[in-house]
Order: structure tokens, then C-alpha cells, then sequence
């Protein structure tokens, strides 16, 4: 009979693989040096090979062990380890920083089965997935708040891919791929949410956010979302709740309608006004992504260049639907809608 391996928990920091001066090499690192550090030593001298081992399993990778030379001495020069000697092979470390109280810090618990699986994969990008998949996993919560909608089942997260993309370093369109390949490989499950909270004239007012978690969980997550969902349909109404599947077709639906007009074909005025209210509501989404860009930028989160990019997309856009509006108008009214677009951004956007 074999022994049976167990999946040993590896204790994280929060603020540590929080902290955007640890970069991936740097993490790997301080994981492998928590999965085999004990809270009794303070100091030992550990060989590279050895920390490589640990969370990989792998005798003599050595592109690992490159990574894990680099990593230790980015956390020397951070100041969560002093480095007292060292060799070719390893260094004499104090690591006093490393051993934390779970009574008085945040911390984060990944297995070692789940490390191994993700740094032996074939992917090119796993040390990046690595990072993303423990920084997903550091938002779930884990304890039940009576009240609290969103805190009735644990071990279920519920942040958007943006926050968590933004944690990571990486963009929202990586965080998707990311997202994808953890699905594919069992390593976490996400509960998508259909359904969006539409205001009086037919555009989207809230969407919900993913729920998400190990796939152990999937019950308390598909729980978790629909509860959410519920809970918003009794507060401002069912109708109010719609299916995004629809939304999404009639959108489609006039999307085409606009692109026959374009080419000279003629519709009813009452299809010109949906369309009027439709483009018009994407004006005003533009106008919310723009925002909330700004506010990502004026705190420091995002580079002016991101920020920068996403307005002039916004712009871009809100001209070419001010154009459809004014074409739209043209046909019910001989004096078509304009909207000045310099004014409409130093109105709402202040720049």
C-alpha cells in the first residue's frame, strides 16, 4: 500500500504578495521559502535546489532555480530577508520578517498540490498565472456575516476581474485568458451572472460581478451569485432584473438596423427613436468608463499612457455616435441633435 500525500497548506501574507514591489520571481521565492520554513527556526541556510523542490517537485530545473536567486534577492533588498552568508548553491538567510501572526495579519492559504499543478505546467506564463491565481484567491472570503449578502457562504469571492487584473499587474484582457485556463485545469471555478439591472430607458445600470472559488466550493458559489442576484431583483423590482442573453440580441438587432440606415436604407421613426435612446445610452457608458478610468489614474493605479488611450477611445466613440444621432434626428427633425465634444469632456471629465 502507498502513502497517501498529503496537500500541505502554505500560509501567505497578504500584504506581502499584495505588494507590487514583489514581482514574480520575488514571489516565487517567498513561497517557496514559506512551504518549508518552520515557525521555530529564524535563521538556516537553504539551498536554491531545495526551495525548487519544494514547489515544483523538480530535481535540478534550472531555469526555476534562476528565478528563485533572483527572487531572494529582491526580497533582501526589500527588507523581508537579511542574507548572512552565501554560496553558489544557497545563501545563510534570517527570516524573522517571513514568520507571521495569523491572529493579527491577513493571510492567505494556498496547497501545494495546486503550486505543483500550475508550475509544472506546459504554459509558458505560469509563474504569472501563479501570481494571479493566489492573488484571486486571497479575495475570497472566508468567514460568514449575518446580514451581509455577499458574506453568507464562504470561501466565495465575488470582486471584479478588473480589481483582481489590476492587483496582479496585468491587464483585464490577460486576467480573462488567466481566468480560462484555471477553469480548464480545475484549479478554480467562476459563476457567471446573466442577468443586469436595467434602468427606465433600457440601458444597463449594474451588472454583477463573477462569483468565484476553488472547485470544492461550487456549490456555496452558485448559491452565493443567484442569492445576490435576488437579493437586487427585491430591492428594485423584478422587471427591473433582465437577461443579458436578450439585451444582448436586441442590441445586435439595432446595431445591424444602423448599419442598413447608413447604406440608405429607411425604418420607421419609431426605430429611429430606439436607436436615438440606444446610442445615446452609449454615450452615457463611455461617459462611466471614462470616469472611472480617471479616478483609477488620479489615485495612482493606472499609468497616464492607459488612461490617455482609454479616453481617446471614449472619444472616438462618442463622436461616431453623436454622428448616428445626428443622421437619426435628420430624419424625424430638419435640425439635428450635436453634441460639442470638447465641451461634453471638460463638462464631465474636467480635462
Amino acid at each position: 500500500m502507498g502513502i497517501k500525500q498529503i496537500d500541505k497548506p502554505i500560509w501567505l501574507e497578504n500584504d506581502i504578495i499584495r505588494n507590487p514591489q514583489i514581482d514574480d520571481d520575488a514571489l516565487i521565492a517567498y513561497i517557496g521559502l514559506r512551504t518549508i520554513l518552520c515557525n521555530e527556526i529564524r535563521q538556516d541556510y537553504i539551498a536554491y535546489d531545495c526551495i525548487a523542490y519544494a514547489i515544483s517537485k523538480q530535481i535540478n530545473n534550472r531555469k526555476l532555480i534562476s528565478v528563485i536567486k533572483k527572487g531572494i534577492n529582491t526580497l533582501t533588498k526589500v527588507s523581508l530577508i537579511t542574507c548572512l552568508s552565501e554560496s553558489n548553491i544557497g545563501k545563510e538567510l534570517q527570516f524573522d520578517r517571513l514568520i507571521f501572526d495569523s491572529k493579527s495579519k491577513h493571510f492567505t492559504i494556498v496547497y501545494q498540490n495546486e503550486i505543483y499543478k500550475i508550475l509544472n505546467s506546459d504554459i509558458s506564463c505560469n509563474i504569472a498565472i501563479l501570481r494571479y491565481f493566489i492573488i484571486t484567491i486571497s479575495t475570497l472570503n472566508h468567514s460568514k456575516q449575518k446580514g451581509h449578502i455577499t458574506n453568507n457562504y464562504s470561501n466565495v469571492g465575488n470582486q471584479s476581474i478588473q480589481y483582481r487584473a489590476d492587483m496582479a499587474g496585468i491587464s483585464k484582457k490577460t486576467a480573462i485568458k488567466y481566468d480560462k485556463w484555471l477553469e480548464d485545469n480545475q484549479l478554480l471555478y467562476i459563476a457567471r451572472s446573466d442577468k443586469a439591472v436595467i434602468n427606465s430607458n433600457g440601458a444597463i445600470e449594474k451588472s454583477f460581478c463573477n462569483h468565484y472559488g476553488r472547485c470544492a466550493d461550487r456549490q456555496n458559489i452558485d448559491t452565493s451569485l443567484s442569492l445576490y442576484e435576488n437579493n437586487w431583483g427585491a430591492n428594485i423590482g423584478q422587471k427591473n432584473l433582465r437577461d443579458l442573453h436578450g439585451l444582448s440580441k436586441k442590441s445586435k438587432s439595432l446595431i445591424a438596423k444602423m448599419t442598413y440606415i447608413l447604406k440608405g436604407k429607411e425604418y420607421s421613426i419609431d426605430i429611429y427613436k430606439q436607436l436615438i435612446t440606444f446610442y445615446g445610452n452609449r454615450i452615457e457608458n463611455e461617459k462611466t468608463e471614462i470616469k472611472y478610468k480617471k479616478e483609477k489614474y488620479d489615485k495612482g493605479i493606472i499609468g497616464e499612457n492607459e488612461y490617455n488611450d482609454t479616453k481617446n477611445k471614449c472619444i472616438d466613440s462618442v463622436t461616431k455616435y453623436n454622428q448616428y444621432i445626428s443622421i437619426l434626428q435628420s430624419k424625424i427633425n430638419p435640425k439635428p441633435c450635436k453634441i460639442d465634444i470638447d465641451a461634453y469632456f471638460k463638462k464631465h471629465i474636467g480635462q
